[in-house]
């Protein structure tokens, strides 16, 4: 059984700092799934920026992104077009937070959402801190037709307030190499495709 511990918040700066060489592995094995001619999403979060600076050479790719820092680094990116997702800003995430009550409102459907994670809980849930932001980003899997998670292993085994979704509603997740075997195992029994970076 995974066993969850509750998390706070943390500054963004903080949380850039954690894990900086597992994240970096973990965003150059999703940028192998970017293509041309995509419309994808991008979480925010400090994995998602290390995502947006390994965007391979690309034509035509329309990135959505509540992350205002993720928008900065994609927005002179030959080849990409940069929409921002509305909302009240959170300095803790330095990104929006999407309140329409609206599944899908202001984002088209899109090839792949590549989703940011505040924790995994025991029960492999995908979860955040307040009902908002696990609203915000439940909009931003449903908006693509396929969920790719990234989340380095101090990600595992997090509990929170509030469920975004569960990782049996993601086809793809990448992780780092210092995820326990048990919880690779579980991983690997509930999702399609699992990554260690």
């Amino acid at each position: 059984m995974l066993s969850a511990v509750p998390r706070g918040k943390t500054t963004f700066s903080d949380r850039q700092m954690k894990n900086q060489p597992a994240k970096q592995r973990i965003a150059a094995a999703a940028a192998k799934y970017i293509r041309d001619e995509q419309t994808v999403v991008f979480d925010a979060g400090t994995t998602m920026l290390a995502l947006a600076h390994h965007i391979p050479p690309v034509s035509n790719l329309t990135v959505w992104t509540p992350g205002l820092n993720v928008a900065q680094q994609l927005m002179d990116v030959a080849g990409v077009s940069v929409m921002v997702i509305g909302g009240q800003v959170d300095p803790d995430t330095v990104s929006t937070v999407w309140s329409s009550p609206l599944t899908g409102e202001g984002v088209p459907a899109a090839h792949m959402t590549f989703l940011g994670a505040h924790g995994v809980d025991g029960d492999l849930d995908i979860v955040d801190v307040s009902i908002q932001a696990a609203a915000a980003k439940r909009r931003l899997a449903q908006a693509g037709r396929r969920v790719t998670l990234l989340a380095d292993s101090s990600k595992w085994g997090v509990a929170a307030s509030s469920k975004v979704i569960g990782l049996s509603d993601v086809d793809v997740v990448i992780t780092d190499a210092n995820v326990e075997k048990p919880v690779l195992s579980r991983l690997r029994d509930t999702v399609p495709e699992v990554v260690v970076a």
